[in-house]
């Protein structure tokens, strides 16, 4: 255990041991897809370490492969069949508010690439896969770190992995939905969906800013402009033609999953006695 001097108590923390040597993990037998999803599992598991045994046929290479948005970590092969993982992230010296401000940004960016498409603007298909690789990299970083800190974090903690989680998914749809339109552009974008699409650009940004600094006036702001915002969605869906219906309603499903990280968010506000 961890003895923390706090001025006037001292803390218990107990020390997580999942770092202190290497995880054995042995996938001879796996399917490749799974010996594959390997390096990601031992990321946001909070491992700094694993040796894998692979199934027959199978290089380290592969796990080198999927591993390339995956922010300090190394893959190296130590033997036929055999594979090390290693995690050089120090998740103690990470920043998380900093971060989760930086996801703040791609996911602003991420809703405006919807609007980008619609009006057709030239490259937009290659800045949407620049805007996932960067926000899976970062993404991925923060929930490592939630991971790595579950202990220290506790409840806040968990109310902080699972809203970070959900925004994620949001962000995720957004740029899907993005790409669904810049293979269908063409049409003039009606006003409403102008309108909608730079709302839930502010609503995401939002989202992340509440995530890294806890607040109950931003979380109110937060769902009053979630509740009109869905309104507006709601009510234009069915009049809009083709795409712009199809964009609509994609929309409107990030905004729910908005909505279910913001009652999270709400949660860890609760637990912490957040006053600002």
């Amino acid at each position: 255990m961890l003895l923390v001097d706090e001025g006037d108590s001292i803390r218990v923390i107990p020390v997580d041991k999942r770092g202190s040597r290497p995880l054995a993990i042995d996938l001879s037998r796996a399917p490749e897809w799974l010996a594959g999803a390997t390096p990601l599992c031992v990321y946001l598991s909070g491992f700094s370490e694993a040796e894998v045994l692979l199934p027959k046929g199978v290089g380290g290479e592969l796990l080198r492969a999927r591993s390339l948005d995956l922010m300090a970590l190394h893959v190296y092969e130590q033997a036929p069949g055999e594979a090390r993982i290693e995690v050089l992230l120090d998740s103690e010296r990470i920043d998380l508010p900093r971060l989760l401000k930086s996801l703040a940004g791609v996911a602003r960016r991420a809703a405006m690439l919807v609007l980008e498409a619609l009006r057709g603007s030239p490259g937009v298909e290659g800045e949407i896969e620049i805007a996932k690789r960067e926000f899976l990299r970062v993404h991925y970083v923060v929930l490592r770190y939630l991971a790595s800190n579950s202990v220290q974090e506790g409840v806040s903690g968990y109310h902080a992995a699972l809203s970070a989680s959900y925004s994620g998914f949001a962000v995720d749809l957004l740029l899907e939905t993005a790409a669904y339109a810049a293979r269908r552009s063409g049409e003039t974008t009606p006003e409403v969906l102008v309108q909608a699409v730079e709302e839930t650009a502010d609503i995401v940004d939002l989202l992340f800013r509440i995530l890294a600094r806890p607040s109950v006036k931003r979380l109110a702001e937060l769902y009053s402009r979630l509740s009109q915002t869905r309104e507006l969605l709601g009510g234009e869906m069915e009049k809009l033609p083709g795409l712009h219906a199809v964009v609509a309603a994609k929309l409107h499903d990030v905004l729910r999953l908005v909505t279910i990280a913001a009652y999270v968010a709400t949660c860890r506000v609760i637990v912490e006695g957040v006053q600002s």
